[in-house]
């Protein structure tokens, strides 16, 4: 999954490339908000303002900026915001919309338009939820563990399920650097839990492109908690904070 980086409107524009029709077409004022609050904030001034001086006070840079008058101001906002999310950035669009219909072009989902921006970008980012451990453990697998290590891992999950809900958030981002949920649930992450050697001097370690987590077998499992708290909490995805 990728972080929610962008705004939903983002995920509106790649469904746009693909010419299915899954949903009102128009974008709003709204979405613009969503993109930019302060020229969002600008255009319900402008819709909402009475004076006589509009066109003067209000100014879209756009080719069509001149047109503006009092009595168009609904109609030239709409075109305008149509022309901001299609023309004024196509030539930065085009690239990525033409990657996103490489690979996902051929879905007989999305061509059915049974998916809108939403949707879209649950099924690419997660949806937010809670962190639910347990669930976590059940789509979990383990790897270079020992018949013996049974006792340690049951300390691990132990001391996962007693974290702070904003900790095991952290733990999600640290093994896969992101913090939402699976679109099915916490069991689709498929977390591997990989032994990596042994030493209470060593941190945790993870590969977030394949949920893979490093865990050291430590003395105790106090220091087991002391030492994951202390990784998740200093790292997140691939930079220091």
């Amino acid at each position: 999954m990728l972080p929610a980086f962008f705004p939903r409107v983002l995920y509106a524009l790649l469904l746009r490339c693909l010419d299915v029709t899954y949903g009102p077409r128009l974008f709003t004022v709204a979405d613009l908000a969503s993109v930019s609050p302060a020229m969002g904030r600008s255009l319900e001034r402008m819709l909402e303002y009475e004076g006589g001086d509009l066109a003067e006070l209000f100014t879209l840079d756009w080719p069509r900026g001149d047109e503006l008058t009092a009595e168009n101001r609904q109609e030239h906002v709409r075109d305008y915001l149509q022309w901001f999310f299609s023309d004024r950035y196509a030539s930065q669009l085009q690239p990525l919309s033409d990657g996103f219909r490489a690979v996902v072009g051929q879905s007989k989902l999305l061509q059915a338009g049974l998916v809108d921006a939403m949707q879209l970008e649950q099924i690419i980012c997660g949806v937010e939820h809670p962190v639910d451990a347990k669930v976590l453990r059940a789509g979990a697998s383990v790897k270079d563990w020992l018949p013996s290590d049974e006792a340690y891992l049951n300390y691990f999950w132990e001391v996962l399920q007693g974290l702070l809900p904003e900790d095991l958030r952290r733990f999600i981002v640290f093994v896969s650097a992101c913090g939402r949920t699976p679109p099915r649930g916490w069991q689709d992450l498929n977390i591997t839990i990989q032994r990596n050697g042994d030493g209470d001097h060593r941190l945790p370690t993870a590969f977030t492109c394949f949920n893979l987590f490093f865990l050291p077998r430590y003395s105790s499992k106090e220091v087991l908690h002391e030492r994951l708290l202390l990784a998740i909490s200093e790292t997140e995805g691939f930079g220091l904070r």
